[in-house]
């Protein structure tokens, strides 16, 4: 029987779900967090390059476009999500994948998964259902 993951996720925590199929029971098989994602802006800048303040209104930073820290902590956890997934479908671990996830993550996650990972992709939710209930996910996946 084939083997389908729901991945649900939001930019501080995944929940990895594996079902037999549709209106089947979920069952939680992993969860993933990314504590850095909940913290304030200015507590993930503290410590970066160009974060100190500038003596002359004609200096410039040598640190390069700004992203907002907040930003590449999502990435890293989009990558971080994305190896993950990748490992597992080489493992065989799951046959189809559903991926619901906050629109911005979402972005990121297609960005860095491999392709035949994305090729396994059979529904995406831009949506974020990480605090969810697995019954409310699956109602949710079954259109209720």
């Amino acid at each position: 029987m084939a083997s389908t993951w729901i991945v649900v996720a939001d930019s501080a925590r995944a929940r990895i779900f594996e079902t037999a199929g549709h209106g089947r029971e979920l069952n939680e098989i992993d969860d993933l967090s990314h504590p850095e994602s909940r913290l304030h802006e200015g507590d993930l800048r503290t410590g970066e390059a160009g974060s100190r303040q500038q003596r002359t209104p004609t200096a410039r930073s040598a640190s390069g476009p700004t992203t907002p820290a907040h930003d590449k902590h999502t990435e890293g956890f989009a990558r971080d999500i994305a190896r993950y997934l990748d490992d597992a479908r080489h493992r065989g671990r799951f046959d189809e994948l559903i991926v619901a996830a906050a629109p911005a993550l979402l972005g990121e996650l297609r960005d860095h998964l491999g392709a035949a990972t994305r090729e396994r992709i059979v529904r995406e939710i831009d949506k974020n259902l990480a605090r969810h209930s697995p019954d409310d996910i699956r109602k949710l996946l079954d259109g209720g």
